[in-house]
């Protein structure tokens, strides 16, 4: 799903037996995910999502070594080996046995890893650590070694790869900046798997804000992440969570939301080239509710100017006030107009209701503008409307169309899965200055526009 969730795995009826006239289930063994340079909370977090892989988080040692260090061994028949999600000051790996080896192609685990099919992951070499006993269960704490290929295939009876050569992995910088002064980096690799991405991102950041940040008390996180694609503009996004509780949750979650955006779309897959987070922490919190809302005046002609007011209030009761100059357009007609006034959220709550259903983006360049037209929450917006007809084609608004454009658009059945139509028509849209901390609230008001 978007915010890195899964569901849970359940075990297919054709591998359950029957014994003794009970069903009994036969689950397999969990395939074990080492985790180096996690927190405790951070596992026990995500725990849920890794079990329902069939994936047992085990903490190890390690985030492995480099892709260029030096020339590992040929891996044979009976050896481990160590599938590379993440690695870099952050490493996440799955071991398993080597199968068989023949001729630069790699067959390993005899079970299936993730079951995603095609996929290009690395593995390396896998070194163990010490052997971990048990009557219930025994395993190996082991870290990867040196890169041995590129894993090609996942399927129910193991996984594929070719020895040598090079899984595209994308780069992450992240830097974690306290109002105390600390400044902490992280710079590691993650894997380039459409499904997996959001969720590592979202594992990884959660686990580096959460080893220094408080889980419990009041906090604001101003996360700014810069996402680079290939042949495409870069994605620039700043936002705000600020609370009581569960910071380094929710700033994970406005970090995987946008890549879960890019990848998981229905419009062709952007390449990922690199992102680059920078998140602030303040140890207080920094929220503003809007208050009130007027004009300088009820009555306007086309062509004038009309002076809005915004009364934004935070906890402890200090006021701060925003001002901006509304330009009525000269070519509208006499009757009813309304400003809406929110923060991002209702916004665009506002518009879901309107149109009926999200307009979906037709090509990568549509999806990436969407993306960076999305609204911020440290900010007000104004919307300037009429109780008219309009219209919206895969994301593009046609607000008060022409009537011969309007009747194209609402009969023509070939573009009808394409179109959504409101009866509010957008006249302007405006956004006021950036505050310190997160804006919330709603309010609208009407001008009677005069001839």
């Amino acid at each position: 799903s978007g915010d890195g969730g899964f569901l849970p795995v359940e075990v297919p009826a054709e591998r359950r037996i029957l014994w003794g006239g009970a069903e009994t289930s036969l689950t397999p063994v969990g395939t074990p995910l080492m985790l180096s340079g996690f927190t405790a909370q951070a596992i026990e977090h995500f725990e849920p999502q890794f079990r329902a892989l069939g994936l047992v988080p085990v903490q190890s040692g390690g985030g492995g070594a480099g892709a260029n260090e030096g020339q590992a061994r040929t891996p044979e028949p009976g050896s481990m080996i160590s599938v590379q999600l993440v690695r870099g000051d952050m490493g996440v790996s799955a071991d398993g046995t080597v199968t068989l080896v023949d001729q630069g192609r790699l067959f390993a685990f005899g079970h299936p890893f993730l079951s995603s099919g095609p996929t290009e992951i690395p593995f390396a070499e896998s070194k163990v650590i010490v052997s971990v006993g048990g009557y219930a269960s025994s395993m190996k704490i082991s870290t990867p070694g040196r890169p041995l290929g590129v894993i090609r295939s996942d399927r129910s009876s193991g996984i594929y790869g070719t020895l040598g050569g090079q899984a595209r992995m994308i780069p992450v910088d992240l830097d974690l900046i306290s109002e105390s002064g600390t400044n902490y980096s992280y710079h590691f690799e993650v894997a380039n798997d459409r499904f997996l991405l959001p969720f590592l991102m979202n594992l990884t950041v959660f686990s580096a804000v959460g080893s220094t940040e408080r889980q419990v008390g009041d906090s604001t996180l101003q996360v700014s992440q810069e996402i680079s694609l290939e042949g495409l503009p870069q994605v620039n996004l700043e936002s705000f969570v600020s609370g009581g509780a569960n910071g380094p949750a929710m700033a994970a979650r406005a970090v995987a939301m946008p890549v879960a955006a890019l990848t998981q779309s229905g419009a062709a897959q952007p390449g990922i080239n690199g992102i680059r987070l920078k998140i602030l922490v303040a140890n207080r919190r920094l929220a503003q509710e809007l208050e009130q809302v007027w004009t300088s005046r009820s009555d306007v002609k086309p062509g004038e100017t009309v002076e809005l007011t915004a009364l934004l209030r935070d906890s402890d009761g200090r006021e701060t006030v925003q001002k901006t100059q509304l330009e009525i357009p000269r070519s509208l007609p006499p009757g009813p107009l309304t400003i809406t006034i929110a923060d991002g959220a209702s916004l665009d709550r506002m518009e879901a209701a309107l149109s009926g259903r999200p307009a979906l983006p037709k090509d990568p360049q549509q999806l990436v503008r969407a993306i960076n037209r999305s609204r911020r929450n440290n900010r007000l917006y104004v919307r300037l409307a009429r109780p008219e007809a309009s219209f919206s084609v895969q994301g593009d608004a046609f607000p008060s169309p022409p009537p011969s454009l309007a009747s194209t658009l609402s009969t023509d059945p070939s573009r009808s899965t394409n179109i959504s139509r409101a009866m509010l028509s957008t006249v302007a849209d405006y956004e006021l200055e950036a505050v310190s901390g997160v804006v919330a609230g709603f309010k609208s008001l009407t001008l009677n526009v005069e001839e």
